[in-house]
């Protein structure tokens, strides 16, 4: 098995990065990345199958088209974070990681205590990085952070859902104290994680290379479920205080997020990036919103199956929205039949 670093020498590593810090800069418009069906070992109960699987997987990926960094995924599931926070974790009929609420109460909300930041899911995205670095003979693999919920997310897993709404309006300070809780606990889980990881470079999704001294990625799914005036009173606090701590911030949402623009539009947070999902999101409705402002990864749910034949159908039609100055980063999966196609569609726009 070829070792990890012959097959990503650390002169390519620096290359790459310096292409990928002029997107980040603004001083190109289209990049795009390649990788093997990340998800095939992501949240898999059984870690050693899960190595096995990284192991064959990273080395592969270096050999792929594009501007790739690949790395190490340690996905534990969207309860990582809420997990601190003391709930039963269990996996769902689907197979899926999940976390019982701990909360039923606003009461109960001044009560409950995280545990230490350096432990839990940290711990052992480090104890499973460590063993594939030594697997994969080398000392700088790359690695995402774990699942970084956004801390109305985290809330909305540890507090019952149905009392955590009502409470929005009927206990708004038990709330924002939590929210000031969450958030500060979540700085301090992705400080320990960068202490104990030194070469984690990118969020767990979408697969781009985020680097610490640019920014941290976020998944805010809430945004759709609120009215703009309470996201922007709950939401938006904590995602300043995030981007006052880290840099920029690169938000993902899968769902219908276009009444928040004006929110993250005129936020004191640095939005550097979105993930969008058609038809949830508008890709014209979203370039012409912000420009080149931001940078844009274009996804699509599952709702558009019927309108594309395939990816590289989307892509076109991406691109034929895309304005002048709109900054796309392509994510590709060569797992796919059009791969090939893709790969020299999106060469061509570049």
């Amino acid at each position: 098995m070829i070792g990890f670093n012959e097959a990503y020498p650390e002169d390519r590593l620096a290359q790459t990065e310096s292409a990928l810090r002029k997107m980040w800069a603004g001083n190109v418009k289209t990049v795009f990345s390649s990788n093997y069906n990340v998800p095939e070992y992501r949240q898999l109960e059984d870690f050693d199958a899960m190595l096995d699987i990284a192991c064959e997987r990273i080395p592969a990926e270096c050999d792929l088209p594009g501007l790739n960094i690949p790395r190490f995924m340690p996905d534990l599931g969207t309860t990582s974070l809420p997990a601190f926070w003391g709930g039963r974790r269990y996996r769902s009929s689907s197979g899926k990681p999940w976390v019982d609420p701990v909360i039923r109460s606003a009461d109960d909300s001044e009560r409950v205590m995280p545990s230490a930041p350096d432990g839990g899911d940290v711990r052992t995205s480090y104890e499973l990085w460590k063993k594939l670095s030594d697997m994969l003979g080398t000392d700088r693999l790359p690695c995402s952070y774990l699942d970084v919920q956004g801390p109305l997310n985290q809330a909305s897993l540890i507090w019952e859902q149905q009392d955590f709404f009502a409470a929005l309006y009927e206990e708004p300070a038990k709330v924002h104290r939590l929210l000031e809780r969450i958030t500060e606990h979540t700085i301090e889980v992705i400080r320990a994680f960068r202490e104990k990881i030194p070469t984690v470079c990118a969020p767990l999704w979408p697969y781009i290379w985020l680097p610490g001294d640019i920014g941290i990625a976020v998944v805010e799914d809430l945004m759709p479920l609120l009215s703009p005036g309470i996201y922007r009173e709950f939401g938006l606090p904590y995602l300043e205080r995030l981007s006052e701590e880290f840099g920029g911030l690169f938000l993902h949402c899968c769902g219908k997020f276009g009444h928040q623009f004006e929110n993250l539009k005129k936020t004191k947070a640095d939005i550097i990036g979105l993930e969008f999902h058609y038809p949830e999101v508008m890709p014209k409705e979203i370039f012409n919103y912000f420009g080149s402002s931001v940078v844009f990864v274009a996804m699509r749910s599952a709702r558009s199956a019927a309108e594309f034949a395939d990816t590289l159908d989307y892509q076109k039609y991406i691109q034929s929205k895309r304005l002048k100055e709109t900054r796309l980063w392509y994510i590709l999966s060569a797992n796919q039949k059009t791969y090939d196609r893709q790969v020299e569609f999106v060469q061509s726009t570049i």
